[in-house]
């Protein structure tokens, strides 16, 4: 869905997503995630130098992942949440939508007995278009990527779990719960999702790079190894990116196991194929290569 973005005089108005400061005095507790916040209606920290709170609904697109809809801005005066209507007005004509990024900031859960301050009857009419859905396996996957998304892996499981019980094999599951395992250091469970998986799959390079990772988490060098080896070869031509990010672990897989000759073959090898401006090969560069 397409991001409409407000004139500039919104932009530099109190709203900042990634800024969190005390609430002080206030009764508002910003202690949430806003992963934890979907379908929720929540109050951002103020803005340095502001009396005013940013507030709106969390909810989630499946394409766009999760996504904060600007409603207003209020100020507490006697314990009442009191309507900035200037910004109100402007927002009548114009969406705010943020997507919500890793370093969002705590939120606030917007306290129901305020909803009347506000002019809020309950969920926004507009919302039950990204409620609904007919697969809900589907839906459970796309939850879980967005949550992976958003660092929030122990949470991403929960929905990623429910359809993998029913549906393995569903699309970009098991590389987002391999990855929500491997974040968490859950290295055996890890491995225990990718094999079955490439053997389902076995041209998927990105499955190859998270069982790599996983036998060396678990200390299994040697299986580590033949993983990325088997990803770079599925690689080919393609993929450069997780290529190169495969021969890097590669390289320092044989490093782990002081094996010299191979560390220094593929150290080289993986140098050939790094941009000159890419971590990877400053790296390598500073490493002696």
């Amino acid at each position: 869905m397409k991001i409409y973005l407000l004139a500039l005089f919104l932009i530099l108005s109190s709203v900042d997503l990634s800024y969190a400061q005390n609430p002080g005095a206030d009764t508002l507790a910003f202690n949430n995630r806003v992963s934890r916040m979907m379908n929720r209606w929540v109050v951002f920290p103020k803005a340095t130098n502001s009396d005013k709170y940013p507030y709106g609904f969390v909810y989630m697109d499946q394409m766009a992942g999760f996504t904060f809809q600007l409603t207003g801005n209020f100020t507490i005066v006697n314990n009442k949440y009191v309507i900035d209507t200037a910004i109100q007005n402007k927002l009548k004509l114009h969406f705010a939508k943020y997507r919500l990024a890793p370093n969002t900031k705590l939120v606030a859960l917007l306290p129901a007995k305020h909803y009347t301050d506000l002019g809020i009857a309950g969920d926004p009419d507009w919302v039950k278009l990204y409620n609904t859905y007919s697969d809900t396996l589907t839906y459970n996957v796309a939850i879980g990527r967005h949550l992976n998304s958003l660092n929030d892996c122990e949470y991403a499981l929960t929905y990623l779990l429910k359809t993998y019980s029913v549906k393995p094999h569903a699309q970009g599951l098991e590389f987002e719960l391999a990855y929500a395992y491997n974040v968490l250091k859950r290295f055996k469970d890890a491995i225990s999702v990718l094999e079955p998986a490439i053997k389902n799959t076995p041209d998927d390079i990105f499955m190859y790079k998270e069982l790599g990772y996983a036998y060396s988490g678990n200390s299994d060098l040697d299986r580590s190894i033949t993983a990325y080896k088997d990803g770079i070869e599925h690689c080919g031509n393609q993929h450069p990116s997780e290529k190169l990010e495969m021969a890097y672990n590669l390289t320092m897989a044989y490093h782990s196991q002081k094996n010299d000759e191979q560390y220094k073959a593929w150290g080289q090898k993986t140098k050939e194929m790094a941009p000159a401006s890419s971590p990877i090969y400053k790296q390598l560069v500073a490493m002696g290569f």
